[in-house]
């Protein structure tokens, strides 16, 4: 196990609880709820559900590079862009306040791809 795959595996399994789940299966009004928001149609919950499902399938692509010791470069881009994107959408939209948990939790994880890309030596460490 390296801290990288740990990190992806952490990033799969809060994002298929906290997001993909509410989005794909939940009733439009009980995302409404929970994620302080408002829509009229749940197309659009349901389009986002499926397109971070697509990322976290690019993740675990990520995780089986890495168990044959390649550095998956494109999935740790593909993170960066994507979480530091999404925190930096919360953060200019003011949405963080209502969502401080999924703020703190894709900053951090693009904060941890940023790093590995700085040391994928350390990043792709075994123990």
């Amino acid at each position: 196990m390296t801290p990288l795959t740990i990190l992806l595996i952490i990033k799969i399994a809060v994002s298929l609880l906290t997001v993909v789940t509410p989005f794909v299966v939940f009733s439009g009004e009980k995302i409404d709820a929970i994620m302080n928001m408002k829509s009229k149609s749940t197309t659009l919950y349901r389009i986002y559900g499926i397109a971070v499902l697509a990322l976290l399938v690019g993740y675990s692509g990520g995780i089986y590079h890495i168990t044959q010791g390649e550095f998956p470069i494109g999935v740790v881009f593909m993170g960066i862009v994507s979480n530091l994107g999404a925190t930096s959408a919360l953060l200019a939209t003011g949405a963080f306040e209502r969502n401080k948990f999924h703020t703190f939790f894709f900053g951090s994880i693009g904060i941890g791809l940023v790093l590995a890309i700085l040391s994928p030596d350390l990043a792709m460490a075994a123990f």
